[in-house]
């Protein structure tokens, strides 16, 4: 399955954050936005470069491509998001990063500036995985990796 419905994103998304929450994984809350539609938040703080930020990460469902999306903000301290460049620089990622296609653009259910990893390629890498178990859980450890979100040892041991 490299692709995925509305409908199995939903209830992929809705197993994924029950999973999280019972192997003490990280918090995941289910949102929804004014039209009804669900999606993933996750918020915590990160160092990066000595420097204590706040980290939003959404998973969102993506018309176009029919895979989830993640969307992400880094904050300072006082509020003030972080430019593309100080990302890339707080990422470690080079011009030439494997996320090449690090966009910013207006937030499809909230209507501000995120970042997100564009999906363009989704659909292809998740092609080429084993897709046994939780879509959106296979789908975080490649992309959520490259914005320092992981899922804990025993997550696809216990759940397969």
């Amino acid at each position: 399955m490299a692709t995925t419905s509305r409908e199995d994103f939903n209830r992929q998304l809705l197993e994924f954050v029950e999973l999280c929450r019972n192997l003490n994984g990280p918090f995941w809350s289910l949102q929804k936005s004014a039209i009804g539609e669900l999606y993933a938040k996750n918020t915590s703080s990160v160092v990066m470069d000595d420097e204590t930020l706040s980290r939003e990460v959404h998973i969102t469902f993506n018309e176009v491509y029919s895979v989830p999306t993640l969307w992400f903000n880094f904050y300072r301290r006082d509020g003030r998001p972080l430019k593309l460049s100080e990302i890339r620089k707080a990422l470690k990622l080079e011009e030439d990063s494997s996320i090449p296609h690090l966009t910013q653009n207006e937030h499809p259910n909230l209507g501000v500036i995120f970042f997100n990893i564009h999906p363009c390629n989704t659909a292809k890498v998740m092609k080429e995985l084993k897709i046994d178990g939780n879509y959106i859980a296979r789908w975080i450890t490649i992309y959520g990796a490259e914005v320092g979100i992981s899922l804990p040892a025993n997550f696809f041991a216990e759940n397969p």
